[in-house]
């Protein structure tokens, strides 16, 4: 006898998986059909023998008995078979429509990526500053939409000089004035590209401030180094840490005095010696007198 084993599914039967495993089944139940005649043949045959044997039945219903018998095993054979074949052929066009299924369902499952894709999604929290497109506009693929500013990201873009740009470097402290108020910063990073004079710095903060809004403007100052106690004087334009002279009040004359500068600020520059606290020093273009010694100071 046949038997069916089923394997669990991991959804729930349709109509047509269950049509299937009906005709199975049924193809089962003639096959186990042919096996019961089989046996009542073979009854019947034991009989017709034993009867033949002691003649007590014509020799005709004892063939006709053996005829009966290789009947129901033919039949049985031809039904085992069949069933055989019709599984097979119920089992193939199962599988077939539950590709097909399966071949929808992945479809189905593509399509709806490409409607969530539609959605737009920011990778950061912030606003939206521009739009790039209209309303309804067809755009093409990886074409951009919108411009999302994460103000808790803003940094301060500055220029400064070229002849400074080589004594900034990152991580360096920063002093930002903004709206009236002083807010503390460092320096994120530097250009390596100069552009007419200037190079390109990016100040972060150290603890973003509220309000804060894209393109504003600030006020930076980097302090590219700190002393203390040092005596400086006023910059001239017309001196600089390679000058080593400079002229000096002394009552009605200026006198030219040997001097070893220091650093030198956007404002002031270090002296090292050949000045005191009080001097009074020419920053005006004393170029014309050719390194006069001494020069006589007019009213």
């Amino acid at each position: 006898m046949n038997t069916i084993a089923n394997a669990p599914r991991s959804r729930a039967p349709t109509p047509r998986s269950i049509e299937v495993r009906r005709q199975i089944l049924k193809s089962s139940q003639d096959s186990d059909l042919a096996k019961v005649q089989i046996t009542a043949a073979e009854r019947e045959y034991k009989r017709a023998e034993d009867a033949w044997g002691i003649h007590v039945i014509p020799q005709r219903d004892f063939e006709r008995a053996r005829d009966d018998l290789e009947t129901a095993k033919l039949n049985y054979a031809h039904a085992i078979a069949t069933g055989g074949l019709e599984k097979d052929s119920l089992q193939l066009e199962l599988r077939s429509q539950r590709l097909t299924r399966d071949a929808q369902s992945l479809k189905v499952a593509r399509l709806h990526e490409r409607v969530d894709a539609l959605t737009l999604k920011s990778p950061v929290a912030g606003i939206v500053a521009t739009l790039t497109q209209q309303e309804r506009a067809q755009v093409a693929e990886n074409a951009p939409l919108v411009t999302v500013v994460d103000l808790s990201a803003l940094e301060i873009e500055f220029q400064v000089a070229e002849s400074y740009a080589n004594e900034i470097r990152p991580g360096m402290n920063a002093e930002v004035t903004l709206d009236g108020r002083k807010l503390v910063g460092n320096v994120a990073g530097i250009s390596p590209d100069v552009r007419q004079s200037q190079v390109t710095g990016r100040v972060r903060f150290t603890e973003q401030p509220k309000s804060l809004r894209q393109n504003q403007r600030a006020s930076v100052r980097i302090v590219l180094d700190q002393r203390n106690d040092v005596l400086k004087v006023g910059r001239s334009p017309f001196s600089d840490s390679e000058t080593r002279f400079a002229y000096v009040v002394r009552d009605d004359e200026a006198l030219r005095i040997p001097v070893e500068y220091g650093v030198a600020a956007i404002g002031e520059i270090e002296i090292r010696s050949g000045l005191n606290v009080g001097d009074t020093v020419v920053l005006s273009d004393m170029r014309e007198y050719k390194d006069a010694p001494s020069v006589l100071i007019g009213n």
